[in-house]
């Protein structure tokens, strides 16, 4: 029962850290789009998931995210050192690398993602919850 409630903890620490990191991609693709006409900008990406995939099979490396309980994650960790500037891939004549359509394509597929996994997140809570009140009985 004990090593169940420990890996519920565990799935529910990567769920938050999958939300911290999609709202930290969510900040950099809302710099990028209010950038779009600024000579010269690089636009910025945020990349998360290799560390999360890690840590759900176990196999984190000494500089990704380590979690030994739940209530030792740091929630601010998903958004450090995943800010990621894009090669070289401007189109423009003024250097801006932004590509709009680009943008607002990651922003909805972010959305959507973030929406599952708080939805997730929350039936899992749901859940935990009626098994307490249950026991109570």
């Amino acid at each position: 029962m004990v090593a169940g409630i420990i890996g519920l903890s565990k799935v529910d620490g990567v769920l938050h850290q999958g939300l911290t990191g999609l709202t930290s991609r969510q900040r950099a693709i809302a710099q990028n789009i209010s950038n779009v006409d600024t000579p010269g900008y690089k636009a910025v990406d945020v990349r998360f998931e290799d560390v999360l995939r890690s840590e759900m099979q176990g196999q984190t490396d000494a500089g990704a995210l380590r979690m030994t309980s739940a209530a030792h994650m740091d929630p601010g960790a998903a958004g450090r050192q995943l800010g990621v500037v894009k090669p070289n891939t401007t189109l423009r004549a003024d250097g801006n690398s932004v590509d709009l359509d680009e943008e607002m394509v990651k922003l909805a597929d972010t959305q959507l993602t973030y929406d599952a996994l708080s939805q997730i997140l929350s039936t899992r809570h749901s859940i935990m919850q009626s098994i307490v009140n249950d026991g109570r009985r």
